[in-house]
């Protein structure tokens, strides 16, 4: 608004001799600020879009690997598989934003499980390697089905391993900061020298400082847009509306994995299913007396009946 001022400014100094820019030239320079800031803008939609991706494909394949476990796998394999895959988001979303909470764990693991996983460095890259471990021996599993109920299972732990990666790559490769100040200089150049344009094809100092004033909120709201969205996960616990809601997301896919645990509850106590049960009651009680233990990245430990143990 104050360099809106320049033409009266001009007069009252008798420096009407100084001529305004002529707008061609800042027509020019505007195309160049437009293609500038939608690239700007593009590229940090571009980072947001693929952050909430990523969350999508953690959903994905937790719900496909809990479906896969819930109708396969025996109960004490399922329930430590389960306690996993809960806790997996919320070490993502704690891994992605610099946070270390592991009271957050509690209401998911077992406490020697939280103790384990306190040690570990990378949270959510413990807990695949946990999931790997737990479903390890299903490869060689005799049973019709056992080798590929694992491919099936250790292709959605997979899926969750490449998407750590990938959401590191994203919050650890920011917009380099040169191009970030360039873009900034360029639009607060242009709008510092767009009154001097204007005074010329103006008539009215108001109309100059009205135009000033919209063009410059346009085009640093742009500007501000695309730093706001260029870091979707955000970092140390900031909290803006811009970024991804990251708490949300894990919540419903903690509540998703609960839901799948209840339909199967209810299915195995749907009467075919207790008369299935009671037909292979036998076999049932011989696979009972193997104990599967897991902890977090630690072996699977499966002791015999003669107390041998086997990792």
């Amino acid at each position: 608004a104050g360099a809106a001022l320049f033409r009266p400014l001009f007069t009252t100094l008798g420096l009407k001799h100084v001529k305004p820019i002529p707008i061609a030239l800042h027509s020019l320079s505007g195309t160049v600020l437009g293609v500038l800031l939608a690239f700007r803008t593009s590229q940090s939609y571009d980072r947001f879009w693929a952050g909430r991706q990523l969350w999508a494909d953690v959903a994905n394949s937790v719900r496909n690997l809990g479906r896969l476990a819930a109708a396969n796998c025996k109960p004490s394999r399922y329930e430590a598989l389960l306690r996993l895959m809960q806790a997996y988001p919320v070490a993502l979303r704690q891994h992605l934003r610099g946070q270390r909470d592991m009271d957050e764990f509690e209401p998911y693991l077992e406490t020697s499980e939280v103790n384990e996983l306190s040690t570990a460095d990378n949270l959510p890259l413990a807990l695949t390697l946990s999931m790997s471990v737990l479903l390890a021996d299903l490869r060689t599993d005799p049973s019709p089905g056992g080798s590929y109920l694992w491919y099936s299972c250790n292709e959605q732990v997979t899926k969750l391993t490449e998407v750590i990666a990938r959401s590191e790559a994203i919050a650890g490769t920011p917009v380099p900061i040169s191009y970030s100040r360039h873009s900034s200089r360029v639009v607060s150049m242009f709008t510092l020298m767009l009154p001097l344009a204007l005074v010329g094809i103006m008539d009215s100092v108001p109309g100059t400082v009205l135009s000033t004033t919209v063009i410059s909120w346009f085009l640093f709201g742009i500007e501000v847009i695309g730093h706001n969205i260029e870091e979707p996960f955000g970092l140390g616990g900031v909290r803006r509306p811009e970024l991804l809601p990251l708490r949300r997301y894990s919540e419903n896919i903690i509540l998703d994995l609960q839901e799948e645990n209840r339909i199967i509850e209810r299915a195995l106590r749907s009467p075919g299913k207790e008369l299935e049960d009671a037909e292979s009651a036998p076999a049932a009680a011989a696979e009972s007396s193997a104990g599967v233990r897991i902890g977090v990245a630690g072996p699977v430990e499966v002791v015999g009946e003669e107390g041998s143990s086997a990792t």
